[in-house]
């Protein structure tokens, strides 16, 4: 029978980026990882609105052994967003995972539903280090499900980019998304944040979808929204719509 439990990670309330020097030593130390607040010796809290998720498929893992598992992985994280930073100042954004283990702790799949991250880059290297993390065995001895998001903030020092509204952007997705969907085979859920310039050029896109897919599809999709043209406006500014 599946069960399934929700709960609030809470994981230290913030890491400097300066200490993910080891895995990206040419990082500039700026941006700050922030997660939900917790005092020195975090604890989870159930809660139905909660940062993570996890439910039993034929088995089951609780919220202390999947934070058992993830939270040594956050300084790796943080140095997904230190290597693409130096490109793009105003690089910040949540993103949540969903996270598939067998019964001897392997994540067997792991995709973004839901990102703002608007990185391809970031996207792709947040998902290796979660598919090479290690769980401890399931409950059960088959496969659980967990659902987690953490997300990153530019440093105090970037003023941060002008959200826009998708409304801004609706005309020019109804005339350009069916190009991307044929030309990508995009199926139906997918979701675009894209960072763009004063003058309305692309900066960087990043996509995510409802089910998992090929890597290659959200690449193209990312690929192909940086050729498009974006209303201008007087800063960097960042926008997130739904592509299918």
């Amino acid at each position: 029978m599946r069960s399934q439990l929700k709960c609030v990670l809470a994981f230290a309330s913030a890491w400097s980026l300066g200490a993910c020097s080891s895995s990206a030593p040419t990082a500039r130390p700026t941006a700050v990882v922030r997660v939900p607040d917790a005092p020195e010796e975090p604890e989870a809290e159930v809660s139905e609105g909660g940062e993570m998720a996890i439910a039993g498929l034929e088995s089951s893992i609780t919220e202390q052994e999947a934070r058992a598992a993830l939270q040594p992985r956050m300084q790796e994280l943080a140095g997904c967003f230190a290597l693409r930073s130096g490109s793009l100042q105003q690089l910040g954004g949540r993103i949540r995972l969903v996270i598939r283990v067998d019964g001897g702790g392997h994540v067997v799949s792991a995709h973004a539903d839901m990102s703002t991250v608007g990185d391809r880059e970031v996207e792709r290297c947040v998902n290796r280090i979660v598919h090479a993390t290690r769980f401890g065995g399931t409950r059960g001895g088959g496969e659980a499900q967990v659902q987690w998001s953490f997300s990153v903030d530019p440093p105090p020092s970037v003023r941060e980019p002008l959200i826009v509204d998708p409304e801004r952007v609706a005309g020019l997705v109804r005339r350009r998304a069916r190009t991307v969907v044929q030309a990508c085979n995009a199926p139906s859920g997918v979701s675009v944040t894209a960072y763009v310039s004063r003058s309305g050029r692309v900066l960087s896109a990043g996509a995510a979808a409802q089910s998992a897919m090929a890597d290659e599809v959200l690449d193209c999709v990312a690929q192909r929204v940086k050729r498009w043209r974006m209303p201008a406006n007087a800063r960097v500014s960042k926008v997130t719509f739904n592509l299918t």
